[in-house]
């Protein structure tokens, strides 16, 4: 049996495969303006979701489990109108 559980480097070429601009998210690299972003906080263990604008984090959620991070990144880029490439 296959394990089809999406970890941050799966998320990472899937993102790309979907078309989503890289420019629109941010995994593991600190706090950049207007990007929606996940982080591995390794003080705590837990991987930490937010949309970060002018240096603030907004509506930040933590999980302790990497593919139910992964897979709530996803679902928030999926549902964003400007995430994705157009061309």
């Amino acid at each position: 049996m296959r394990d089809n559980t999406l970890t941050i480097e799966g998320l990472i070429k899937l993102l790309e495969t979907e078309g989503f601009r890289p420019d629109a998210y941010c995994i593991n690299c600190g706090s950049p303006n207007e990007r929606y972003c996940l982080f591995f906080n390794s003080d705590n263990g837990a991987f930490e979701y937010f949309y970060c604008e002018r240096g603030e984090k907004f509506d930040f959620t933590s999980f302790s489990d990497e593919a139910e991070a992964c897979e709530y990144f996803l679902q928030i880029l999926r549902k964003s109108t400007t995430a994705r490439s157009f061309t």
